[in-house]
């Protein structure tokens, strides 16, 4: 019974401890409710192009600018977001910025290709919007 018993004790400290190290980790995050302001664009400073991931009938629509993208096809996706982002012509100086608006509707494994044709273009910033409605 003896062993029992620190076997026991033990594992009730363990616990006690592990439990104390979990606790420590849950902090509250605030988010705001509203957003007040935001980096707006300054027409001087680069080229935008907004790429749109919404649903449509049920399925995932893709648009480049007010181009709607056929197909969902990944590869081919990817593609073609970034020569549409690369075709944006610029002055000598300026930068490329990429709005991407998704629905919130939207699974990540849809917006994935979005990314990285973002990601294989020469955009140097991106800004990340979601439609609530």
């Amino acid at each position: 019974m003896t062993p029992l018993i620190d076997v026991v004790s033990l594992l009730i400290i363990f616990f006690m401890l592990v439990f104390q190290f979990c606790a420590a980790e849950l902090f509250e995050v605030r988010l705001p409710d509203r957003i007040v302001s935001a980096d707006k664009f300054d027409p001087r400073a680069g080229a935008m192009m907004t790429i749109t991931v919404m649903q449509k009938d049920n399925k995932v629509c893709y648009a480049a600018g007010a181009d709607i993208l056929p197909g969902n096809e990944p590869e081919l996706l990817e593609k073609m977001i970034a020569s549409a982002i690369d075709s944006r012509t610029t002055k000598t100086g300026q930068e490329k910025i990429v709005c991407l608006r998704c629905d919130k509707q939207i699974a990540f494994e849809n917006v994935r290709p979005v990314l990285a044709g973002i990601a294989r273009s020469g955009a140097e910033k991106v800004q990340w919007a979601t439609v609530k409605n």
